[in-house]
């Protein structure tokens, strides 16, 4: 999208083909991407994609390192290696833009709670830290999307709805609330849904003083000053699609499907949709555990049930109420984008609720804690294990914890989950290479033999290690192979490992390219040794009893094996049983 707009000077148009797919979003975040990377040169075509790793998302749904990448990333996109440009460079510049565009949101988030809590601090710095160190909001902060801008745009509205509120109708709110408008549905279709939020915090606004003509004159202003400035989109999808939003192009490029009758998708993908909002990374194949998203729904239950309690303190009613409809209003388009699409679970789309319900949680959260240590000290008080001039929770101390607490998760998850699934092997030292177990030191090489030296050497089988060598049907055998890299390739050639049975048929296979798809043979770097577990998935239909054995070997994904010096395109290893 942005290269287009660099490189055509026009707006793309939405087409089967698959990188124009992207054409239905509006221009603003792609607009402002090529304002700052146009200076960027690069000899690859406007829709240049860096080749597919075809293993990718190898049981997507696991956490582990195997396959998570979609795409084969070579040395052009590392800082440290050079040369550093081309798209590479623009992608760089772009994500960058993208991280201010997510520290703004984080200041928004914090705005909002002091406007909703003037007295409390704490709780906005809560509500911050929620954000800023969500894991999946860190990811998609350095990535090209437009989510993180939709979040920044209904950030900013719901921050000048609540001064409305409190303040009341003017001329310079309905103009900002216009001009916020305007631009938030050039950004994403689904902030169409402030307008909801806009018009009820007008309705609380004059509901005192009943200031009629204030709320027609702020209702005209904002529409108009929306419509002006984003209404051209509109009419462009009409023009083009017969639809003003351009759904129906999406629905059909997208396979879109009718709402009705649709209930039980909703329902089956409230897990993925609630995972992939604090951390699904890639596509949804880098997950975390699982008890982490259900620790993290346990937090937010205890947290949003403390609004349910009774307090001392007046309620902001009406500026919760706004922070309460933001947060269901974007559940409830999302929930409707599940209806109609089969990809629509996406935790991202959710992001224009985030701010508002981070604040609810962090404020909640107080007062649940709060609440329950003042049943713990009147308790301990009833038994004389404690005085009645013990103090209540600090707010502070809360903020602190939740803090502390959502630091750490972001360390686990960024440098525990998503850079393993991503990083190369970790070279071998000489004494591990000197202490690789089942020394074999075999080379695979290109052409049959006899080789001339070394020059048509590919690969070098240093040693391997087959765990367990009794294994059931259903069960896993892990096969490492310690590589040895011999020279850099111009194609990618891949690993299969087989188990066969004792009369040589399949059992069971893997095909992967090496580093577990995260180096490839065209990025390799000569005498560099490294050691990859493949994981093997015996079937549950297995033969069993049955004696079998691991079979090795390299290969072109559509061409021949390499061969070892005597010959052979495939290497026998140890025997497994299967019983």
């Amino acid at each position: 999208y942005v290269r287009h707009l660099v490189v055509y000077r026009s707006l793309p148009v939405q087409r089967p083909d698959a990188p124009r797919a992207q054409s239905h979003h509006p221009p603003l975040y792609y607009t402002l991407g090529a304002l700052v990377s146009w200076w960027v040169t690069s000899a690859q075509e406007v829709y240049y994609e860096p080749p597919i790793n075809p293993y990718w998302a190898y049981r997507y749904w696991e956490v582990s390192d195997d396959n998570k990448n979609q795409y084969i990333h070579g040395d052009d996109e590392l800082f440290q290696e050079g040369p550093f440009h081309g798209v590479a460079l623009a992608v760089y510049v772009v994500r960058w833009m993208t991280v201010l565009i997510g520290a703004t949101v984080v200041w928004l988030t914090y705005r909002i709670g002091r406007e909703t809590f003037p007295d409390r601090p704490a709780l906005a710095v809560g509500g911050a830290a929620l954000v800023a160190f969500n894991p999946q909001f860190i990811y998609l902060s350095g990535a090209i999307n437009n989510d993180v801008p939709a979040a920044l745009c209904s950030a900013a509205v719901l921050l000048v709805c609540l001064r409305l509120v409190r303040e009341g109708p003017s001329v310079r709110t309905d103009v900002a609330l216009g001009v916020l408008c305007g631009l938030a549905l050039l950004t994403k279709f689904n902030l169409l849904a402030l307008l909801v939020l806009i018009e009820l915090a007008y309705v609380l606004a004059v509901r005192r003083t009943r200031n009629w003509r204030a709320f027609l004159r702020g209702n005209l202003v904002v529409l108009g000053l929306a419509a002006l400035i984003s209404g051209w989109w509109f009419w462009r999808n009409y023009l083009l699609y017969g639809d003003p939003t351009g759904m129906s192009k999406v629905n059909e490029l997208w396979a879109g499907r009718p709402a009705a009758g649709n209930w039980w998708a909703l329902w089956q993908s409230l897990p993925y949709l609630w995972s992939s909002l604090w951390g699904r990374f890639g596509y949804g194949q880098v997950p975390m555990p699982r008890f982490i998203y259900q620790g993290l729904l346990a937090f937010c239950v205890l947290a949003l049930a403390g609004h349910l309690l009774p307090r001392r303190e007046p309620l902001p009613r009406s500026a919760l109420l706004l922070l309460g409809a933001t947060s269901l209003i974007f559940t409830a388009v999302v929930s409707y984008y599940i209806l109609i699409q089969p990809a629509g679970a996406m935790g991202r789309f959710l992001f224009p609720g985030l701010p508002a319900f981070a604040v609810l949680v962090s404020a909640g959260l107080s007062q649940s804690l709060t609440w329950v240590v003042r049943l713990w000290y009147r308790l301990s008080s009833l038994l004389g294990r404690q005085t009645e001039k013990s103090a209540p929770l600090s707010a502070w101390a809360v903020s602190l914890a939740v803090t502390v607490g959502m630091v750490a998760l972001a360390v686990y998850a960024l440098v525990g989950i998503l850079a393993p699934a991503f990083a190369r092997p970790r070279p071998l030292t000489e004494s591990e290479i000197g202490a690789v177990p089942n020394p074999t030191n075999v080379e695979f090489g290109v052409g049959p033999p006899p080789w001339r030296g070394d020059k048509r050497g590919v690969a070098r089988l240093l040693g391997y290690r087959v765990t367990p060598t009794v294994v059931e049907p259903g069960g896993m055998v892990k096969v490492t192979l310690y590589w040895q890299a011999l020279a850099r390739t111009d194609r990618n050639y891949a690993v299969f490992v087989h188990l066969l049975s004792e009369i040589g048929t399949m059992v069971a296979q893997r095909d992967t390219y090496p580093g577990l798809g995260r180096y490839p043979t065209t990025i390799w770097e000569p005498g560099v040794a490294f050691a990859d577990t493949y994981r093997v998935h015996i079937p549950e239909t297995a033969y069993a009893p049955d004696v079998g054995y691991v079979q090795i070997g390299v290969y072109l994904p559509d061409g021949p094996r390499l061969t070892t010096p005597d010959g052979r395109d495939a290497l026998r290893l140890a025997a497994v049983e299967i019983r």
